[in-house]
């Protein structure tokens, strides 16, 4: 599990990592093979332990505490978060 100080599972750093692309919750599930439903809970989870109130607030959190880089995507090709 990756360490932070927001306690985040290493499953919710995965989907919090695809924000910054842009990407749909379904686009999100496709990439990571799970279900929208199990990426609205990982997303839902990660909003709660970050105090946010949707993906945007995330996206901005964690690039700002330096947890996201606004440089990395993973849109193109099969490229997966680095952990």
């Amino acid at each position: 599990m990756t360490e932070n100080r927001y306690g985040l599972t290493n499953m919710e750093m995965k989907v919090l990592h695809y924000l910054p692309d842009g990407l749909k919750r379904w686009e999100i599930a496709e990439k990571l093979n799970l279900s929208v439903h199990t990426v609205n809970f990982h997303l839902k989870n990660a909003s709660r332990k970050l105090g946010v109130h949707n993906e945007a607030e995330a996206a901005a959190n964690l690039i700002k505490e330096g947890i996201l880089s606004p440089e990395q995507t993973f849109v193109s090709g099969n490229q997966k978060p680095p952990f």
